[in-house]
């Protein structure tokens, strides 16, 4: 997609956004600043850098989840180690169907993690996988 030309979008209160419009001018790249200066956007930088409003929001409800004792299973927090893998680059593949047969392409490495999940869940609950088939991909 190649891009003709740069427009500044109209701002939202104090809030400026700036994009890339195609040729077709629809939007292709945008970037919002809320120090109202455009940023060179990489993608690469830490929420407390591009959005530190929203960082110190998100440190609160970690604090107020760690310090306090939840009672609603729903609402018990993740391991730092489940939080890394749910936050990876893993969150920005599109993986519909199931290993070795998915609607779309690049999909090798998924393909191998969700293998070796149903692996270890089969090894959990000591089944035998000439037996047993699980399903380890999320309800919703």
């Amino acid at each position: 997609m190649k891009t003709l030309n740069k427009k500044r979008a109209a701002p939202l209160d104090n809030i400026e956004a700036y994009g890339e419009f195609n040729n077709i001018n629809t939007l292709s790249m945008v970037h919002f600043s809320t120090s109202n200066i455009l940023n060179a956007w990489t993608g690469k930088e830490s929420l407390d850098v591009d959005d530190p409003e929203m960082f110190k929001l998100i440190q609160k409800e970690k604090k107020r989840q760690t310090e306090g004792l939840e009672l609603i299973a729903s609402e018990n927090f993740c391991s730092k180690a489940a939080l890394q893998a749910l936050g990876s680059c893993l969150n920005n593949k599109y993986s519909e169907g199931y290993p070795g047969a998915r609607y779309y392409g690049g999909n090798d490495v998924i393909d191998d993690i969700e293998r070796l999940v149903q692996q270890r869940a089969l090894k959990a609950f000591h089944l035998d996988s000439e037996k047993w088939g699980v399903n380890v991909q999320v309800y919703s």
